[in-house]
């Protein structure tokens, strides 16, 4: 066997190996992402579905907009839509279509999706231990792993 062959075959075995260490940091990364989210949110007294919802509302938005968004089933967000109200965070109003439910963030959900958004990106993996060249890296690299 020659040294090239030889050095070859080892790189491939070792392979596997890297790329399994690579997912597993991805898995970690995430899970403490998770854990620093929900931190932030239970410091608020918002269950994490209700403070992932709030963060994504801006404009007014169908209720099956945020369950896309949310990878969930849509019967699961009018749950979370009824916590939503309960909290005094948004409204459910009518579109165009009357059959289309729309959310708007009252203003005391904007003050709370503003308050979370601020707690989570101080708590945020991403934003203490990263520069911003980093992470436009990070972004660019994350968008190729999730695109289809």
């Amino acid at each position: 066997m020659t040294w090239f062959y030889a050095e070859a075959m080892t790189s491939a075995h070792r392979m596997p190996d890297k790329i399994q260490h690579l997912s597993t940091l991805l898995i970690q990364a995430g899970e403490l992402g998770k854990d620093l989210f929900g931190e932030a949110a239970a410091s608020m007294n918002l269950p994490v579905p209700v403070a992932r919802a709030i963060l994504l509302l801006d404009e007014p938005a169908p209720m099956a907009h945020l369950a896309d968004n949310l990878t969930c089933d849509r019967s699961y967000v009018t749950s979370i839509t009824d916590q939503l109200e309960e909290l005094g965070l948004v409204t459910r109003e009518t579109g165009a279509d009357r059959r289309v439910k729309l959310l708007t963030l009252t203003d005391k959900g904007k003050k709370t999706r503003d308050k979370l958004s601020k707690l989570v990106n101080e708590k945020s993996l991403v934003s203490r231990k990263l520069s911003e060249s980093e992470r436009t890296t990070l972004e660019r690299l994350m968008k190729r792993l999730l695109e289809d």
